[in-house]
This record gives structure tokens, sequence and C-alpha cells, in this order.
């Protein structure tokens, strides 16, 4: 069975903007996202499988937000860019795509029987996006 080998690391999130803020500024950063988007209105998130090769013996399975739920990531994309300047350039921070990755497998031929196994699976997955997360950041190095 695959999975996501960086689960430990990283549990199941998307990220909405990428890369973000130093640990010492999330609480901050927090504060700023709650702010920024205070009047934001809820929304449905649709999510379909996809995979993205890395490389010949690495390709990553993940859902991805469908073309329809897109538009409401880049409206907090656009949202949230004029505050997190340092989290790159327009055209390079709007072509990111947040993502959940399912697991990481050895050839592009394997993610996708992967993907075709489960397809049907994740027809119509999908969940309310009520309010973002910041989480707390990681304690200090030893």
């Amino acid at each position: 069975m695959y999975h996501d080998r960086n689960v430990e690391n990283w549990p199941p999130h998307l990220n909405v903007i990428h890369p973000f803020v130093r640990p010492d500024s999330f609480l901050l950063a927090a504060d700023l996202v709650a702010e920024t988007l205070s009047d934001s209105e809820e929304f449905r998130l649709n999510m379909e499988l996809s995979y993205y090769r890395h490389h010949d013996n690495c390709s990553t399975v993940m859902l991805v937000p469908d073309k329809a739920s897109l538009h409401h990531i880049h409206a907090l994309q656009g949202a949230l860019r004029p505050v997190f300047p340092e989290c790159g350039p327009a055209p390079k921070f709007m072509k990111y795509m947040p993502h959940l990755t399912l697991g990481q497998f050895p050839s592009e031929a394997a993610a996708k029987t992967f993907v075709a196994l489960i397809r049907d699976k994740f027809k119509g997955f999908g969940f309310p996006v009520r309010s973002l997360y910041v989480p707390p950041p990681p304690p200090p190095p030893p």
C-alpha cells in the first residue's frame, strides 16, 4: 500500500499560499490572515485526483481543486498576496496549486494505475471551507 511518506512531518493539509512565512512570524501571520479574510464567505471545495511526475523514479498522486472550485482558491490567494508579498511574485504565486498528497509512487505508470483504481471512490469528493487554519510554529531546534 502506498502512502504519503511525509505524513509524520506534514499531516494532511492544503496550503493556500506557498511558501508561507518564517516560524517566528506565524502568530502575526495568523492574525493577518484572520483580518484579511474576515469577510470571506463559506464555499465548497471539490477535489479531483491528479498526479505529478517529478522524474522517472518518482510521481505523486494527489487531490487538487477541480476547475469549478479553483476560482475560490484564486480569490483567497488574491486577497492574501498583498499581505504576504514575500510569497513570491504574482505569476509564480498564482501558479501554485494547493493539493492534498495521497502518496508517492516509483514511476508515472504506477501513479496512473493507482489513480485508475481509486478514481471512482473520489468522484464528487469535496468539503465546505468555513475557515483557514494557521498552525502554531514548530518548536525551535535543540
